[in-house]
């Protein structure tokens, strides 16, 4: 596949985010700067095979995070654009918050560790904010909060403080609010490396800032979260594998008077799709200018042809031409779905131009799943 001709993907970045502002309304006037010395930006301009799109990437996941919270916070009657009040927890540099900040009607507060990465949070996206600290016992909340989210830092965090900070947030929450945090699961570390307690720790991450013993990688079974989850004064609610990002599990939780409400009871994934761009092909046969592009793509649900999850409609879209829908090909081991799309491109090759590959699931939910630059 050919790669983007830019550095980073900041043309395939540009064209997702014009392409959100356009399809999403809550979206419009997203801020696309990115701090110099976001992590998590930094993370994918080191990572193999991702440096040459690190922009476009970072700003899809996310959007997907945004996403995937605002369809929870739907289903928990607590509605993004309706409650007063929305923390983004371990908020890091914006990846999330941006989008966050153009949804949230009420008071919309990040707060972080890091001071500098609060600060520059509420200078270019409107939050109020305040610094966290390493010890939970120490933090003092501003407020209680609506809705508290927290992406990301479970999932790093070791067993002593894994639990304590659940008390903390658990305390920092209106009477009818709601937590909604991630963890990463077992089956993603060797079943050799796993500790039989359920809560493995492994000293290592992607940060370069942190203790790797105070901020490492925690694989923890479902069960052992919601066990920690009630020790700390919270009642889980409702939990799906692999919803954030694939590769966490979400987990709601409310305060131990909450009760969970109709819609979470039968939660078990977000209806945002998720695909790729696996070749990429321009060739002088049968003419000049054909092009075949191709992929995969998946529903985030895990039942039949019906789910509401599943993948229906794979369109790419590229500036100033009509849509062009993809041929789906036979659904596969956990709803996957090959597409592809060939045929002559001359028209769209007089400039190098972006193409979106958007994917639609059976229950109406569209989204741009991946990009690729056409050159």
């Amino acid at each position: 596949m050919r790669m983007p001709t830019d550095s980073d993907g900041s043309a395939l970045a540009d064209a997702f985010l014009d392409h959100v502002v356009r399809d999403d309304a809550a979206c419009a006037g997203v801020v696309r700067e990115i701090h110099g010395a976001d992590e998590m930006f930094a993370y994918l301009r080191r990572a193999p095979g991702l440096a040459p799109r690190a922009r476009f990437e970072y700003f899809r996941s996310g959007y997907e995070a945004f996403r995937v919270l605002r369809h929870v916070a739907r289903l928990a009657g607590r509605d993004l654009d309706r409650v007063g009040s929305v923390l983004d927890f371990a908020c890091g540099r914006g990846r999330v918050a941006r989008f966050l900040a153009k949804e949230v009607r009420g008071e919309f507060w990040a707060a972080d560790i890091d001071g500098d990465a609060t600060a520059f949070v509420a200078s270019r996206f409107g939050s109020r904010s305040f610094v966290s600290t390493a010890d939970p016992d120490e933090l003092r909340f501003p407020r209680a909060f609506d809705v508290i989210y927290v992406g990301s830092l479970f999932s790093h965090l070791p067993r002593a403080s894994f639990r304590a900070w659940l008390g903390a947030l658990a305390r920092a929450l209106t009477p009818d609010g709601i937590l909604v945090f991630s963890t990463h699961g077992p089956r993603h570390v060797d079943a050799a490396a796993r500790d039989a307690s359920g809560f493995t720790f492994v000293p290592e991450s992607e940060t370069l800032r942190l203790e790797a013993q105070a901020y490492g990688s925690a694989y923890v079974e479902v069960e052992l979260v919601h066990r920690l989850a009630r020790e700390a004064g919270l009642a889980p609610l409702a939990t799906a594998p692999d919803d954030l990002w694939s590769s966490q599990d979400l987990h709601v939780a409310g305060r131990a008077e909450f009760v969970a409400p109709d819609g979470l009871s039968t939660w078990t994934a977000s209806p945002v799709p998720r695909g790729s761009v696996d070749r990429l092909e321009r060739s002088d046969a049968p003419r000049a200018g054909w092009v075949w592009i191709g992929g995969t793509v998946r529903g985030s649900g895990r039942g039949s042809d019906r789910d509401a999850c599943a993948v229906e409609e794979v369109r790419v879209l590229v500036d100033g031409f009509p849509p062009i829908t993809a041929e789906l090909g036979a659904r596969a081991e956990r709803d996957r779905r090959e597409w592809y799309t060939e045929g002559d491109a001359s028209a769209l090759l007089d400039r190098p131009r972006v193409a979106l590959i958007e994917a639609r699931t059976a229950g109406g939910e569209r989204m741009v799943v991946d990009a690729v630059e056409l050159a």
